[in-house]
């Protein structure tokens, strides 16, 4: 279950393109290529739905990979917790380490208390749905120690600086990690908005995790913020997130969740 990240507010390119699903087209105007937005299938939740999208450039580089959400999907949540699993577009996993999301619905929260507002957690998965469904319990529930632990500390590098207060280890998720300055650490305990937190399993990353209350996403409040960056990538030769953004298309009330400003690494 999940945790958090400092906040640092940067600018960020918010010119969209979420209608255009097609290879590259023209701009009529300029005669240049444009960036397209490829998309996952929808999946049904409240009165809304949901899907998994990434915006490419021309070039073929990826300029922002997210959860798109209608206005509706805030309305009439389940009352109890729920899970999705939201495939990726091959085009994600092309250029991305990212290989499918995972939505949590906590309409209770979860401990610790700050946590227990309604929310969701939005895992940003760089294991195979496979890997992920053999992740043991961890101890003392499992005795198979090898596995284990590696929910333990990864190595240096592995993880941002930052991130060295160790939370939940959960079977089929990994290791959670917090960010040292987060707000849910004293002295600062502010009202739970949304976090960011790394996952960890066997010595590597294996997810990225927005945490955002419903509330938050509710009040149309943006945010851009900077991705604390860890120093050894696995896999590299591939592009990952500098910036994660919350934000609302005002023409159509769409809600954004996402990860952007990518390097190669």
């Amino acid at each position: 279950m999940p945790i958090l990240l400092a906040i640092v507010f940067v600018s960020c390119q918010k010119q969209i393109d979420f209608s255009n699903n097609s290879p590259i087209e023209l701009n009529a105007a300029s005669a240049k290529p444009v960036s397209n937005t490829f998309y996952g299938p929808q999946v049904q939740l409240g009165d809304g739905h949901m899907r998994s999208w990434i915006r490419i450039s021309p070039e073929g580089l990826p300029e922002e990979i997210g959860l798109e959400m209608t206005a509706g999907v805030l309305q009439n949540l389940p009352a109890q917790y729920t899970e999705m699993e939201l495939t990726l577009h091959n085009k994600a996993m092309e250029v991305t380490p990212y290989n499918h999301l995972g939505i949590d619905w906590m309409p209770n929260g979860h401990p610790p208390a700050y946590f227990q507002l309604p929310h969701f957690d939005i895992h940003f998965y760089m294991l195979s749905e496979e890997e992920k469904m053999s992740i043991p319990p961890a101890r003392p529930t499992n005795t198979n120690l090898a596995k284990v632990d590696s929910f333990g500390t990864p190595p240096p590098g592995v993880l941002p600086a930052d991130y060295t207060v160790p939370s939940a280890a959960v079977a089929q998720m990994g290791r959670h990690w917090l960010d040292k300055n987060a707000d849910v650490l004293p002295p600062k305990n502010a009202t739970f908005t949304y976090q960011l937190i790394y996952g960890t399993w066997n010595g590597k990353v294996a997810f990225l995790e927005p945490m955002v209350t419903r509330a938050f996403l509710l009040s149309g409040i943006e945010v851009h913020n900077v991705l604390k960056q860890q120093t050894i990538y696995n896999p590299t030769g591939t592009y990952y997130p500098t910036g994660y953004n919350i934000y609302t298309d005002e023409k159509t009330g769409r809600i954004y969740v996402s990860l952007s400003q990518f390097v190669l690494r």
